[in-house]
């Protein structure tokens, strides 16, 4: 189940963490450091939103990588492309070049939201 949610857990490429995570903090953290006043509640209320944000677009990754979009960019690329191939053989095609890429919206989205709740609840 977790494998088909986030993909394998092995396809993690260490070279994108040490970008994904200070980008994905840099609001919140500018935010937190600029308030006058409850900087942790800021960061925790700000880190909300973007794990928010970032949950909504791991499910959309999910939905793509799953191929629940497929037959509308089929029909989009059908009406530039008038020959193109049938929807099957595109179908097949699309599986080949998707393969179990990691989920990293998705799985810092949740993780996140659960460092939002857990500063929320012990520390403000």
């Amino acid at each position: 189940m977790m494998k088909k949610i986030f993909g394998s857990f092995k396809k993690i490429n260490p070279r994108v963490l040490p970008v994904f995570i200070p980008v994905t903090l840099a609001y919140p953290a500018v935010k937190a450091l600029l308030a006058s006043s409850n900087k942790l509640t800021v960061f925790s209320d700000v880190l909300l939103i973007i794990s928010l944000a970032l949950i909504i677009v791991g499910v959309v990754l999910t939905f793509a990588r799953h191929g629940d979009f497929d037959i509308t960019r089929y029909v989009f690329r059908r009406g530039v492309d008038k020959n193109a191939k049938s929807f099957e053989e595109y179908r097949k095609d699309r599986e080949e070049q998707r393969g179990e890429s990691f989920n990293y919206p998705l799985f810092f989205g949740l993780i996140y939201f659960a460092l939002s709740l857990l500063i929320a609840y012990l520390f403000c």
